[in-house]
């Protein structure tokens, strides 16, 4: 189902990847339950001589609660056909609560209860969990974390404009151990 490929051959503009693909981060494993979240904030790049993904957690997130305890963590990214199940909502208004959201509820229990169990299948990987439908998937070994703060903003704008709950994110630093992408059939 999927190929593991060096670093060096990954394509795509991280750009896309990170704001314009549909992704999920998720934590935890299959045995002791695990959570995923929506996500289209983040970042690939190189720290400390290692390939990395930077993704952020809001405070309320059940993803986060398991992200702080677990060592790993997978970034998934699927192709556009599954845009409808991983819709954050978008708009003016509150997120949609979809099989995935910002909200971030325990999929364990959901997937079955919104009619997504057979369309987003978790799998076991590298003691974390990924989906069996993502087009490419990350694997990453925390390194950091740390969270955001009102006063290292250079200006008000953007924590007027994404925190008026003051519910600042908690940004991951992940060293990329492993990149898998779907095999072709």
């Amino acid at each position: 189902m999927f190929k593991t490929i060096g670093m060096e051959d990954l394509t795509g503009n991280p750009f896309v990847r990170t704001g314009g693909e549909h992704m999920l981060i998720s934590t935890g494993t299959l045995r002791s339950g695990f959570n995923a979240t929506t996500a289209s904030w983040g970042a690939l790049g190189r720290l400390w001589n290692k390939p990395v993904a930077t993704v952020y957690l809001r405070p309320q997130s059940e993803t986060k609660k398991l992200m702080d305890v677990a060592g790993r963590f997978a970034v998934s990214f699927f192709s556009p056909e599954f845009a409808e199940a991983l819709a954050a909502g978008g708009g003016s208004g509150p997120p949609k609560r979809t099989a995935c959201s910002p909200f971030s509820f325990l999929l364990t229990q959901v997937l079955s209860r919104y009619g997504w169990k057979e369309r987003l299948r978790p799998f076991h990987v590298e003691d974390t969990v990924a989906f069996q439908q993502a087009s490419l998937i990350l694997i990453c070994k925390k390194l950091y974390r740390a969270p955001l703060d009102e006063g290292g903003f250079v200006g008000r704008d953007l924590s007027k404009k994404y925190y008026s709950g003051e519910d600042f994110h908690t940004m991951y630093l992940g060293e990329i151990l492993k990149v898998q992408i779907r095999k072709e059939d």
